[in-house]
């Protein structure tokens, strides 16, 4: 899963935060500070991130309505939406602008984030954040906790401080054990502080039971991970940015 954020320069107070909040949920997203670099084509690099996506969220404020760029990106988008590709839309409300919004996102459910401040964002939009990305816990362990979203389970990893590699591997496999019968046929997604320790472990845990198992760190982006899975003589598990 890719998310791409659309958003006004004046609003990258909000961006920053949010793509904090969905990185902390397992969400990698396409996000201009981090994608772009001097010398970069805009438009082309605009074209390029929307087509690697498979969600689109649209920050909504004051300053976006007047933004060329959030205008070019909702065109972008909307010729990729008509022509059927099957792409995710979050309108995020971040001002009272619903009425000025492009009719084709007024179908949507926006996500409330008015009143937001720079040091508190509203709580029903964070909600509606964790509902959409997170999903429902099959488990909150230490290490591991694992959420069943519509399409998958995600398993995210956080590494405890002051804990060893043993201590760190024991904990794993206890949780593991915990977590094997609740993902027999599903497909994975891990994410986190995935290491390959611990990407070995959860294959050899869970490789036999789920239907498909893939892999990403957000702060590590485009690395092929090999794990040996006991189903297969060995699987390649792509982290996608």
């Amino acid at each position: 899963m890719k998310t791409f954020i659309s958003h006004a320069h004046q609003d990258k107070w909000f961006a920053n935060r949010l793509v904090k909040l969905l990185n902390e949920l397992g969400v990698n997203s396409w996000y201009d500070t981090v994608e772009l670099c001097i010398g970069d084509n805009l438009l082309q690099k605009i074209h390029e991130g929307l087509a690697e996506c498979s969600h689109f969220i649209v920050i909504l404020s004051k300053h976006a309505i007047r933004s060329k760029w959030v205008e070019e990106e909702l065109y972008t988008f909307y010729q990729e939406y008509v022509q059927g590709k099957k792409v995710k839309v979050y309108p995020f409300l971040l001002d009272d602008v619903w009425r000025q919004t492009p009719t084709f996102l007024k179908k949507y459910v926006y996500a409330n984030f008015r009143n937001s401040t720079r040091k508190q964002l509203n709580a029903a939009g964070i909600k509606a954040v964790e509902k959409e990305f997170r999903g429902v816990a099959l488990h909150e362990g230490h290490l591991i906790k694992c959420y069943n979203t519509q399409n998958e389970c995600r398993l995210i990893v956080t590494l405890p401080e002051g804990k060893s590699k043993a201590e760190i591997n024991q904990m794993a496999q206890l949780e593991l054990k915990k977590l094997r019968p609740k993902l027999s046929g599903q497909k994975l997604l891990m994410t986190g502080r995935m290491t390959y320790t611990l990407a070995m472990m959860v294959g050899a845990y869970l490789g036999n039971i789920c239907r498909e198992i893939s892999a990403y760190d957000p702060q590590i982006p485009d690395e092929l991970v090999p794990i040996f899975l006991p189903a297969v003589k060995r699987q390649t598990i792509s982290r996608k940015k």
